[in-house]
């Protein structure tokens, strides 16, 4: 999640945002419900999750009353990791097709490619 909120700050030119152990540290804290989301990294995560910053945390009010007891910043974050899961899945999916399609030899040649290394 954290390459994911590098890649939507720096496609808006957003180059200030700190490592990605920072932002680790940040996401573990926001899960935690220890601190809250700023704007702008709520405008990161609903370019990451390809929602409209209207949709993010839309689903509250139903979770609210299905886990009472839950803070509103937690329940926005269990949605928010369930959208993430979502993505996850969907990763995966695509990577095994594409494992089915080029084999183990053309899937290894497309990770070291994306990562600039040559086979």
């Amino acid at each position: 999640m954290a390459r994911q909120l590098i890649k939507a700050a720096r496609a808006r030119d957003d180059t200030s945002l700190p490592g990605i152990d920072s932002i680790c540290h940040n996401i573990y804290r926001w899960e935690r419900g220890t601190v809250g989301l700023t704007e702008r990294y709520k405008l990161y995560y609903c370019a990451a999750l390809d929602i409209s910053p209207g949709d993010f945390g839309a689903e509250q009010e139903e979770q609210a009353s299905e886990l009472p007891g839950f803070p509103a910043g937690e329940l926005a974050v269990l949605d928010l990791m369930a959208r993430v899961m979502g993505l996850w899945r969907e990763f995966r999916r695509e990577m095994a097709a594409i494992r089915d399609e080029a084999g183990a030899d053309g899937l290894a040649r497309i990770e070291a490619g994306a990562h600039g290394r040559s086979s």
